[in-house]
């Protein structure tokens, strides 16, 4: 599941947009400079292109402008200035391609949930349940969580997401130097087999294990299954790390 978010920014916008995002001055300068240059500039999630995206909720008017004249240059510097912000983050590609075509693009996510949240205008629980981007969400929300407990241990981590040219795809993975744990993350409340597909076809390919692999869920409950131990989404200190 490819994170289903985007920054927008435009000249007429920006100022509201810094303003909610708590960017500090200079790089609010910074921002409003580049954006006095171009009617529109946006930052999306690699897997986006020709889809059904957040901008439609977050600038209706905007929802069929074009990214035409923006170069990768660009925007990697508004990514940076998102970055240094501590806004937003990027996972990137799991380097082996064990032969398939892999998606190349780094996966972009918000280091506050209630932030994008409420760049949606998601006020409650049930907006969240009703809303398309409730898995990205979800996912965005487990992956962060896995990151701060990394923190927490000091571990140094390397950590990626890998997708075979979007037929497959795992949601986080874990590089463990001799091991890989590849984590599937879906917010559904009740376990589906379909969930298990990436796991099924990641693990032959790449030597993970099954007991190395998991699925984390928007239940509660903990099971060990044949593929993968599933754990619900508040026993995250069950994954290694």
């Amino acid at each position: 599941m490819s994170p289903t978010f985007i920054i927008f920014f435009c000249k007429l916008e920006v100022e509201t947009l810094i303003c909610k995002l708590v960017i500090e001055r200079k790089l609010g300068i910074q921002i409003i400079k580049s954006a006095s240059k171009m009617p529109v500039i946006a930052v999306t999630g690699p897997r986006q292109s020709g889809k059904s995206t957040l901008i439609r909720h977050l600038l209706p008017k905007y929802a069929n402008s074009n990214l035409v004249g923006v170069s990768y240059k660009t925007i990697n510097k508004w990514i940076s200035v998102l970055e240094t912000s501590f806004i937003v983050y990027t996972l990137g590609p799991y380097h082996k391609n064990y032969n398939k075509r892999i998606v190349k693009s780094s996966k972009l996510y918000f280091y506050d949930t209630g932030l994008a949240c409420a760049l949606l205008n998601l006020r409650n629980t049930e907006d969240v349940n009703r809303h398309f981007a409730k898995g990205a969400l979800f996912e965005n929300f487990i992956i962060n969580e896995i990151i701060k407990n990394q923190l927490n241990r000091n571990i140094i981590s390397k950590n990626y997401f890998w997708n075979a040219a979007g037929a497959h795809e795992i949601d986080l993975l874990l590089d463990q130097g001799p091991k890989l744990v590849p984590i599937e993350i879906k917010s559904s409340r009740t376990i589906h087999s379909d969930f298990f597909k990436g796991l099924d076809y990641f693990q032959p390919i790449s030597g993970a294990l099954p007991q190395n692999s998991y699925l984390v869920y928007g239940g509660d409950q903990t099971q060990s299954r044949s593929i993968a131990k599933v754990i619900g989404w508040e026993n995250l200190s069950e994954i290694p790390l």
